[in-house]
């Protein structure tokens, strides 16, 4: 299985770039490209490989407000921080800021207010409860 998830997402160097991981699954329109960067919630249809391979190189996070199987891990990003877990499939989402620091009360002060999930390079109405979901070969929107 290990040799599955590294011949399909292949290795990771100076922090995660989920747009770039998700790329090598299928071509990501430029839509879906800026919602990621911009924080969506994002479902991604490949059986949980994403997640197995990341796990690895994540921090076990104590507590998180989504739902997941197994535990869910911070990840450092090439900006900001990838939370990453799983149910059935991996879901993910790129946030603006490490969580319990500072910025991040800040941007979860935000998300309450707006309702939208906050990134590194914006807002995303793509939350838990209204997911971005992609397929491999099939494009949703």
């Amino acid at each position: 299985m290990i040799l599955l998830f590294d011949t399909i997402y292949g290795p990771v160097q100076n922090g995660m770039d989920p747009v770039r991981q998700i790329s090598k699954l299928r071509p990501l329109s430029p839509k879906e490209i800026e919602q990621i960067q911009n924080g969506a919630y994002v479902i991604l249809k490949d059986n949980g490989a994403l997640y197995q391979k990341f796990r690895r190189e994540g921090v076990t996070r104590v507590w998180c407000e989504h739902a997941s199987e197994l535990p869910v891990y911070d990840i450092s990003g090439t900006i900001g921080n990838v939370l990453i877990g799983i149910k059935t499939h991996t879901w993910l989402q790129w946030e603006h800021s490490k969580c319990c620091s500072l910025s991040h009360a800040c941007d979860w002060t935000r998300f309450r207010w707006s309702g939208l999930n906050q990134g590194p390079y914006g807002q995303s109405m793509y939350t838990d409860k209204n997911p971005l979901i992609i397929e491999k070969n099939k494009i949703i929107f």
